[in-house]
């Protein structure tokens, strides 16, 4: 009986994830931080991954296996200097604060904070 609630979180994740990233518009923001590859895997799959192994409190080296890519593909991609992820991440926060601006009450400000310490 625990094998199908873990299934099934795991499938609200991964819908989660799919979902959050359609939202967010992540395929036409991958043209605009110089994401430019010569391989027929997109940034969507990646960014994908990734998520789905760090809600899974899994490292890159102890996760799943893809069947497009290995998780080699993923470091050279994290490691490419030509991509702006400092821009992907504006670019996201951006979009963000456009969706989540008409569900917040005119009389507060507006805040998105990332924390991006070390600590447990």
């Amino acid at each position: 009986m625990k094998s199908i609630t873990q299934i099934q979180a795991e499938h609200d994740t991964k819908n989660l994830i799919s979902s959050f990233i359609s939202v967010i518009g992540l395929g036409q923001l991958s043209r605009r931080i110089n994401f430019k590859r010569h391989s027929t895997i997109p940034l969507t799959a990646i960014i994908t991954w990734l998520f789905e192994v760090t809600f899974s409190r899994r490292s890159l080296y102890r996760a799943q296996p893809s069947q497009l890519f290995s998780s080699r593909t993923v470091r050279n991609v994290l490691n490419d200097g030509r991509i702006n992820w400092q821009k992907l991440l504006c670019l996201v926060t951006i979009k963000m604060t456009s969706i989540l601006t008409p569900f917040i009450d005119k009389r507060r400000r507006l805040a998105l904070i990332v924390d991006d310490t070390l600590i447990e």
